[in-house]
C-alpha cells in the first residue's frame, strides 16, 4: 500500500510468519461477516474501521474478540487519541450467543461518509458529549439520514450536520420536516433549503 501508518499493536503467542497468515485469513472472515466491507481494506488497515466495528457491535461484545484468532490482545488508537483493547476471553470464561449486528454492517457501508462528519463536527468543536459516545452518534444519524428517504449524498450530509451542529430534531418540527421532504422530491436541494430557514426563522424551530 503507498499510505504507511501503525493500524494497532498486536499480542500473540504465533510466530510471526503465522501471524501474518492469520491476519489474512481474519481480514477475509471480517469482509465475509461484513459484506459491504471491501476486502482491500480490511477492518484493521484502518484504524477507523477497526473502532467503528468495535464500538457498534457491543451488544454482542465477544463476537469481535472471537474473531481475532490466535491474537491475546489487539490495541488500537481511537479517533480521540486514546488506546482501545480488544481482548481475548479468558478459556474458562462462559461465551454467550454473538454475532455481528445489522446497524454494524452498515456502518462499515457508510464508513468514510460517517469519517467526514465526524471529522465536520469534531473540527467545529459543537460535539460536546463523551468521546466514546461521539462517533455512533453520528454514525446513528447518519442512518437516520437514510431511513427519511434520503438518496443524495449531500443531502444526507447536511442532516446529519444541521441535526447535531444545531442540535434539532429536522423530522420532529414542521418547517424542517417540509424541508427535509422537499429535498427527497428533489434531490441535492436539503442544504440550501436550511440555510433559507435559518435566516428566517430559526429561532422558532429551534
Amino acid at each position: 500500500m503507498d499510505k504507511r501508518y501503525i493500524c494497532a499493536w498486536l499480542i500473540s503467542d504465533l510466530p510471526l510468519t503465522q501471524l501474518a497468515e492469520e491476519l489474512v485469513t481474519i481480514g477475509e472472515t471480517l469482509a465475509k461477516e461484513a459484506l459491504t466491507i471491501n476486502s482491500r481494506f480490511f477492518p484493521y488497515y484502518e484504524p477507523f474501521r477497526m473502532q467503528l466495528l468495535h464500538e457498534s457491535n457491543l451488544i454482542y461484545q465477544q463476537w469481535l474478540p472471537r474473531q481475532l484468532k490466535g491474537i491475546a490482545q489487539y490495541c488500537y488508537l481511537n479517533l480521540s487519541r486514546k488506546i482501545k483493547i480488544i481482548q481475548k476471553p479468558e478459556p474458562n470464561e462462559i461465551l454467550g450467543f454473538s454475532q455481528i449486528s445489522d446497524r454494524t454492517v452498515s456502518y462499515q457501508q457508510y464508513a468514510k461518509q460517517i469519517f467526514l462528519c465526524f471529522k465536520t463536527l469534531i473540527e467545529s468543536k459543537q460535539i460536546k458529549i463523551p468521546d466514546d459516545r461521539q462517533l455512533i452518534m453520528v454514525a446513528d444519524k447518519w442512518l437516520d439520514s437514510i431511513r427519511t428517504g434520503l438518496a443524495d449524498l449531500e443531502d444526507q450530509f447536511a442532516f446529519v450536520i444541521n441535526s447535531l451542529f444545531y442540535n434539532i430534531d429536522l423530522m420532529n418540527q414542521a418547517q424542517t420536516q417540509q424541508a427535509v421532504f422537499n429535498a427527497i422530491e428533489n434531490p441535492g436541494t436539503l442544504k440550501q433549503n436550511l440555510s433559507v430557514l435559518r435566516q428566517s426563522q430559526w429561532g422558532q424551530i429551534k
